[in-house]
């Protein structure tokens, strides 16, 4: 175990007579209950607590998820202890939020250099029980093959990014196992990349998807990323022509926009959702899918894959021409915290706008999009 989680549990240790509640179910919520399975005969968490109207399922990994009225109602908060994962919200502020709903027992977990120690020990056991090597400079798991960020000169908002999106975006894809997914991958049966496609990945982040794409066989793929970040540039050193980089964001206009960075953890980087971590901003170019489609010389896009923080529906405007003229498939993870129902409608009225005879469908926390 690495020294901050252990300097953690020596003091949740003093309060061993209390059961644990893990509050949050965000990346870091999920890295800690995860590493307590590598340790089950010690630690175990009761439940996962989140405010009232952010609980996206009912469990995870088979612990519950409460919201935070349904929990107070029915428990004693003097039987818990209360470990801290959001991120979102300063801690201070956010503890005194907690004591003013009676939850008074709270301890931090919620460290990025934390999370990394506890994400890559679990990890690298998993892979190590795959047979699969994490001591090259190339991770390789099947025909999917990336820059390995387990290396110790990789930067750390790369590592933290992967290992907390290869539960969702490698394992499920390329060694079919589900027992980790929680948001999903980018694709369905009917809904997927082919050889030869032309594949737009918009938020390529740290490039796991451009990866994929590239593993499917495509024959390009445009990787739009507004940050820039060495895993992409190792990305477009590895797959070369086949890899199309710019430095841009999608929306439905042509301009800039500010854009505001976790330097801990790339994959939390966002223009519309302005939370705690997010202590860095810089200014980057936006343009319109149709416009760049036009720029480019771009015939045809066979698949856009989306994850651009609470701009899809702008970038969905932005790109009509397109949808319309080549019927991509489209694969989309909204992200939006809360009123995620109503946010769904909506992305799916711009596009059966565009051709009435696309098909939408949802599995996991993505939605996806194609005609027969």
């Amino acid at each position: 175990m690495g020294k901050l989680f252990l300097d953690a549990l020596s003091r949740l240790q003093k309060q061993s007579d209390k059961k644990c509640i893990i509050v949050g179910e965000g990346k870091i919520g999920k890295i800690l209950n995860d590493f307590w399975a590598l340790y089950e005969d010690y630690f175990h968490a009761e439940a996962f607590l989140v405010d009232d109207g952010f609980r996206k399922q009912k469990s995870y990994r088979n612990l519950p998820v409460y919201e935070m009225t349904e929990f107070l109602q029915k428990e004693n908060m003097d039987d818990y202890i209360f470990l801290n994962t959001v991120t979102s919200k300063d801690s201070g502020s956010f503890k005194e939020e907690l004591v003013r709903k009676g939850i008074k027992n709270v301890l931090d977990f919620n460290d990025a250099d934390m999370a990394i120690e506890m994400a890559t020990e679990y990890w690298q056991k998993y892979f190590e029980s795959k047979g699969i090597d994490i001591s090259k400079e190339i991770l390789e798991i099947g025909e999917f093959i990336f820059p390995n960020p387990f290396l110790d000169t990789v930067a750390k908002e790369v590592r933290y990014a992967f290992l907390t999106d290869v539960r969702d975006l490698v394992i499920p894809v390329w060694i079919g196992d589900y027992g980790n997914c929680e948001e999903g991958p980018y694709e369905t049966e009917r809904c997927k990349i082919d050889s030869g496609d032309i594949v737009i990945d918009c938020g390529a982040n740290i490039g796991i998807s451009t990866a994929n794409a590239i593993a499917r066989n495509c024959e390009k793929v445009y990787s739009i990323e507004p940050v820039i970040n060495d895993s992409l540039l190792n990305c477009q050193k590895l797959f070369g022509e086949r890899m199309s980089l710019h430095l841009l964001a999608f929306s439905n206009y042509n301009g800039t926009a500010d854009i505001y960075i976790n330097p801990d953890a790339s994959n939390d980087n966002s223009i519309y959702y302005i939370q705690n971590t997010l202590v860095d901003k810089k200014t980057v170019n936006v343009t319109t899918i149709d416009d760049f489609c036009r720029d480019e010389g771009i015939e045809k896009v066979d698949y856009i894959k989306i994850y651009i923080d609470d701009l899809e529906c702008r970038m969905l405007l932005g790109a009509r021409e397109t949808i319309i003229r080549y019927s991509p498939k489209i694969a989309i993870f909204p992200s939006l915290p809360h009123n995620v129902g109503a946010f769904k409608r909506k992305l799916k009225n711009i596009i059966k706008s565009c051709n009435e005879n696309y098909i939408v469908e949802y599995a996991w926390n993505k939605m996806f999009a194609y005609i027969k």
